[in-house]
């Protein structure tokens, strides 16, 4: 447990470097790194996946947690570069970094259809993929154990906050950074309201990086996690909000996360 709380909070730090161009050079993260095309059935066409082995890896062993970075061809070498680092300094347990390339993000990251998003509102079956094909193939090969952790920039995060939302415990940890949760409508805010009614006694981790020039992520933290909030722009707040976020803070006049 204490092991995978290293891994949450490596995954927070990494957050605070994702808007900068400059990667950290990889500790022979790209010779552990592979990809490979897999057939998905589900959305009936073919997904690329790269995946980064542990330093140490153990093929009969599982027992490493998995992280799961959406719009794969921008952000899996950001993420798992810094990952890398951080394992082979022993910042955090060895781990497995996975990433999926993109077909249509407007598609598989908005659950609820957009008439300014071309194709979008197919979440549904996106997540279908995950946990059907994406989470068995890479977890099989790679000896998960179970323990997982999703991440997501822009429309990838509005999709990791609809997962927490539909499907939780699908992943223990999530973070979401620079949510798009304007789309559709703003659909997003009510699913959020009714899935904090009732507690589903899961102990799960999300993490939000938000700025106010967000275009709705702002929003999204002070009226749906953080009920009875009327504040637009909440300083680090003095006491827990939820199961889900405490001591949330958003930067004022910020640029988009």
């Amino acid at each position: 447990m204490r092991g995978y709380l290293r891994i949450q909070a490596g995954l927070v730090f990494l957050t605070l470097f994702f808007s900068h161009q400059a990667v950290a050079e990889p500790i022979s993260a790209l010779q552990r790194t592979s990809k490979f095309s897999l057939q998905s059935r589900v959305l009936d066409e073919a997904r690329e996946i790269y995946v980064l082995a542990p330093e140490k890896f153990d093929p009969n062993c599982e027992c490493y947690t998995t992280v799961y970075v959406l719009d794969g061809e921008w952000s899996f070498l950001l993420v798992s570069s810094y990952l890398a680092y951080l394992s082979h300094w022993n910042r955090i347990p060895d781990i497995v970094v996975t990433g999926v390339r993109n077909v249509n993000r407007n598609r598989d990251y908005l659950f609820a259809e957009d008439r300014n998003f071309p194709a979008s509102g197919g979440a549904e079956s996106f997540t279908k993929f995950v946990k059907e094909e994406w989470m068995p193939t890479v977890e099989k090969a790679y000896g998960g154990n179970g323990k997982r952790v999703l991440l997501g920039h822009s429309f990838g995060g509005t999709y990791t906050l609809y997962s927490l939302i539909s499907d939780p415990g699908l992943f223990d940890a999530y973070i979401a950074i620079g949510s798009s949760t304007w789309v559709s409508g703003k659909a997003l805010f009510p699913m959020a309201d009714e899935y904090l009614k009732t507690p589903n006694g899961k102990n799960l981790f999300l993490y939000m990086a938000v700025a106010e020039a967000d275009g709705g992520g702002a929003q999204f933290l002070t009226e749906s996690l953080l009920p009875g909030n009327s504040k637009k722009i909440p300083y680090p707040a003095s006491r827990s909000i939820s199961k889900l976020l405490k001591r949330p803070t958003i930067s004022p006049q910020s640029p988009r996360g």
